[in-house]
């Protein structure tokens, strides 16, 4: 739970820091995981961690621009081979993720979230953020991200995981006009097969199942928020 916590900590200083030329810096400064001095936790949320302005009426609203999203790796040692260059595999470890696979899982990411989040029925995405004040902003950072897929090699064996890696999802919404803070989510989540997961059960992984694993991952995430705005924004 500390471990957790420790996470969601680091995914808001992260949304301050890659944020920083929308607000102040003392703005920027979250020194607890309360959303920021503006922001309450909202409880049964959608996302595990969420915090909202409660003077905000979300009803005003009726666009969205979404800005880059940025993201940001765990710290993982490369893993010590034998006497080839073969790597055992491991449900346990984790090992650090090439350039190639950082491209990869970033592109299906943002195609999958901006997929699912433009089916909205009570807000529309623009690709310019324009003047409109009736426009908010999303910024995303995932977080903390972590494979479990060892380097291929022509000595592995085929590989059996419940679970391909996690990420930590963090979300901000800005007003358009004034820059103001009207809400932040995060959440930690396990990217893999649901059906297995904490049941002590595996199935195969290949290179075509992990990038099926993290457009689920994503697209599981963005329906989420999808549905969460769409009942903040109706009518």
């Amino acid at each position: 739970m500390h471990h957790l916590k420790g996470i969601f900590i680091r995914v808001l200083v992260l949304i301050s820091f890659f944020f920083t030329s929308y607000a102040t810096a003392a703005e920027n400064q979250f020194k607890h995981i309360d959303g920021g001095k503006d922001l309450v936790k909202v409880k049964r949320a959608a996302f595990s961690e969420t915090y909202i302005n409660p003077d905000v009426d979300f009803s005003f609203y009726s666009k969205i621009y979404v800005s880059e999203a940025q993201f940001d790796y765990r710290e993982i040692k490369p893993p010590k081979t034998g006497n080839g260059t073969h790597v055992s595999a491991s449900p346990t470890r984790e090992y650090p993720m090439s350039q190639d696979d950082r491209k990869r899982f970033e592109e299906t990411v943002r195609t999958a979230f901006r997929t699912e989040v433009s089916k909205g029925k009570y807000f529309e995405i623009v690709d310019v953020m324009g003047v409109d004040e009736h426009t908010m902003i999303l910024r995303a950072v995932v977080a903390d991200i972590y494979s479990k897929v060892p380097p291929e090699s022509p000595e592995r064996s085929r590989l059996y995981l419940s679970s391909v890696g996690g990420a930590t999802l963090g979300l901000e919404f800005r007003d358009r006009t004034t820059s103001e803070v009207l809400a932040r989510v995060a959440e930690h989540g396990l990217i893999g097969d649901t059906s297995v997961q904490g049941k002590g059960g595996s199935r195969p992984v290949n290179r075509e199942t992990v990038n099926a694993d993290v457009e689920r991952w994503a697209s599981s995430a963005a329906r989420k928020l999808r549905q969460a705005l769409d009942s903040a924004l109706k009518d």
